[in-house]
């Protein structure tokens, strides 16, 4: 049975002496390269993201950084929607130096995933211009295109994993959870909100409430960008961790990856909806 329980900062401590010693497990059975020790290194990639985000907190009053971008695993979009707040920039200088945490080694054989320094231009695209990993930065060509200097951070920067604290699509000023689901709290703005039912950070897919749209599937056997029906893919689903507000990670199996948040302030037919 799970219970509301709102976090301490000495929850963060006991938090990061238990991520030091995954950290050294997952570093003793790493070379045999199974499963099992990637699902750990994705889990330890977790624990770091979600303790960057509450050291956030610790240093801001309490609340997360305004999340503004496309999807919840868009760290900064610059191309469609400048001069907004995006995570990276709020953590990418003290928080998150190191984009490999980023880098779910589960999903490396899937595709789908950017690598920290992974960078794509293609000129006269639009998305496609600068899109990038954490620590990716203008080439030559693109700075020149931009008008800026070379080794300024692509405009567009995916994650990997979506990151639901404080997240808004723009046009959209709130989040709505999926009524049928009784056993999670809505995506929080503060840290005081952040409870055992709380959902902070996962793989996620972005589609519909329907389930019969799915463009981006970045769960675990996710297809990466497409377009398929969502029932042939649903199959290929496995162990999606998920981690919560108090510090703990669940692993959702296939039938429990449902359509848990949408846009706007109503749940409702054909919306778009994250799954995980």
């Amino acid at each position: 049975m799970k219970y509301k329980t709102h976090i301490t900062k000495t929850d963060v401590l006991v938090l990061i002496g238990c991520f030091v010693f995954l950290i050294m497990t997952v570093g003793a059975v790493g070379g045999e390269g199974n499963l099992r020790a990637k699902l750990a290194v994705c889990m330890s990639h977790i624990s770091k993201q979600y303790l960057a985000q509450i050291a956030y907190t610790l240093d801001n009053n309490g609340k997360f950084p305004q999340h503004w971008g496309g999807d919840p695993f868009c760290a900064r979009d610059t191309i469609f929607y400048p001069g907004m707040e995006y995570v990276w920039e709020a953590y990418h200088q003290n928080y998150i130096t190191d984009g490999r945490i980023f880098e779910c080694p589960v999903m490396k054989s899937k595709g789908g995933i950017w690598r920290d320094n992974e960078y794509l231009y293609s000129a006269g695209s639009a998305q496609g211009n600068c899109v990038g990993g954490w620590g990716a930065v203008m080439d030559v060509q693109a700075a020149s295109d931009w008008g800026v200097p070379v080794g300024s951070p692509s405009p567009y920067k995916l994650m990997g994993y979506g990151w639901f604290a404080n997240y808004r699509f723009p046009g959209f000023f709130s989040i709505t959870m999926n009524p049928n689901i009784s056993d999670e709290d809505p995506w929080p703005d503060r840290w005081e909100e952040c409870t055992s039912r709380t959902a902070m950070v996962s793989h996620i897919a972005a589609g519909n409430t329907d389930g019969d749209f799915i463009h981006w599937n970045f769960l675990h056997g996710g297809f990466g960008e497409t377009d398929p029906g969502v029932s042939e893919e649903l199959s290929k689903y496995f162990d999606n961790p998920v981690g919560y507000g108090d510090g703990h990670i669940t692993f959702h199996k296939a039938a429990d990856i449902k359509p848990r948040a949408c846009w706007g302030d109503t749940w409702g037919p054909g919306q778009i909806a994250y799954w995980y």
